[in-house]
C-alpha cells in the first residue's frame, strides 16, 4: 500500500503531491523540478531542497507558474493612454483564457510627462528671483552703512576743524610771545600736539575712506528678472501591474 506524502517547493511553485511504493523502500532520489520562473521573470532561479518525508522514490515538479508584468504606455492624453492599456489587457486576458489562468490586475496609475526644458527655464527663473532679492537686501544694508558712514565723516571733520582752529589760536598767540622762555617750551609742545592730532585725524579718516571703498565693491548687481513660462503636459504615462497565476506550468505562454 503507498503512503500519501506532501510536498512543499519553495519559489514559483504550490502545493504537491507524491507517492512512494514499497517496492523502492529505503531509495530517495532527488527532487527533479521543473523550472518555470526563470525563463518568466528573467531573474535567475535559486533552487531550494524539498522537505521529504516517505518510503520509496520522490519527484516533483511545480504545479502552478507564476508570472509578473507591467504595462506602460505613453500618449497625449489620459484617455488615450488608457485605452491602449485596455486594449494590452484584453490581448493578455486572451492568451490567458486559453490556458488555466487566474489574472490579477493591481497598481494601475497615470503620471503627467512634462516639457523638462521649460521646467528648467522656470527653475532658472526662479533662482534669479532669489538671487536678486538677496542682492537687493544686501544692497539696501550697504546704502544704510554709507549713509551712516558719510555722517560720521562729517561729524568727525567738523570736530576736527573747530579743535584744529583752537590749537592754531593758541599757537599764534605763543608765536608771538616767544621771546620769553615759558612760552617757547609751550609753544613746542602746542606744536607738538597739534602735529600729533592731524596724524591720528588723517589716520581715522584713511580707514573710513578704507571702509567705504570696501562697502561699494561689495554692492551686488541685481541682473534682469527672467519670466516664468506656463508649461505644458508633453504625454502621459499609464502603468498597470499584472500577475497571472498558470496551471499547469508547462502552459506559460
Amino acid at each position: 500500500m503507498s503512503k500519501l506524502t506532501t510536498i512543499l517547493l519553495a519559489g514559483p511553485a504550490c502545493l504537491l503531491v507524491a507517492c512512494g511504493t514499497p517496492e523502492n523502500q529505503g531509495e530517495i532520489a532527488k527532487d527533479t523540478t521543473t523550472v518555470i520562473a526563470e525563463q518568466e521573470t528573467g531573474r535567475p532561479y535559486i533552487p531550494s531542497p524539498l522537505s521529504v518525508s516517505a518510503i520509496g522514490r520522490v519527484e516533483a515538479a511545480p504545479d502552478i507558474a507564476v508570472v509578473t508584468g507591467l504595462i506602460e504606455i505613453e500618449n497625449k492624453s489620459h484617455d488615450a493612454a488608457y485605452a491602449r492599456v485596455a486594449d494590452i489587457i484584453n490581448g493578455v486576458q486572451a492568451t490567458a483564457d486559453t490556458a488555466d489562468t487566474e489574472m490579477s490586475y493591481t497598481d494601475i496609475s497615470a503620471a503627467n510627462k512634462w516639457d523638462q526644458d521649460c521646467l528648467a527655464d522656470n527653475r532658472e527663473a526662479h533662482t534669479r528671483y532669489a538671487e536678486n532679492l538677496t542682492a537687493q537686501r544686501h544692497n539696501r544694508s550697504v546704502r544704510w552703512q554709507m549713509k551712516s558712514l558719510a555722517e560720521q565723516n562729517e561729524k568727525a571733520r567738523e570736530s576736527y576743524e573747530s579743535e584744529r582752529l583752537k590749537r592754531l589760536a593758541t599757537i599764534r598767540k605763543l608765536r608771538a610771545n616767544r621771546d620769553i622762555p615759558e612760552f617757547r617750551r609751550d609753544l613746542f609742545e602746542k606744536e607738538e600736539g597739534l602735529e600729533d592730532f592731524e596724524s591720528r585725524f588723517e589716520q581715522a579718516q584713511k580707514q573710513r575712506d578704507d571702509q567705504k571703498k570696501r562697502l561699494e565693491k561689495s554692492v551686488k548687481e541685481v541682473e534682469p528678472r527672467l519670466s516664468q513660462k506656463s508649461c505644458g503636459v508633453l504625454n502621459v504615462k499609464a502603468s498597470l501591474r499584472f500577475t497571472a497565476r498558470i496551471n499547469p506550468a508547462e502552459k506559460a505562454p
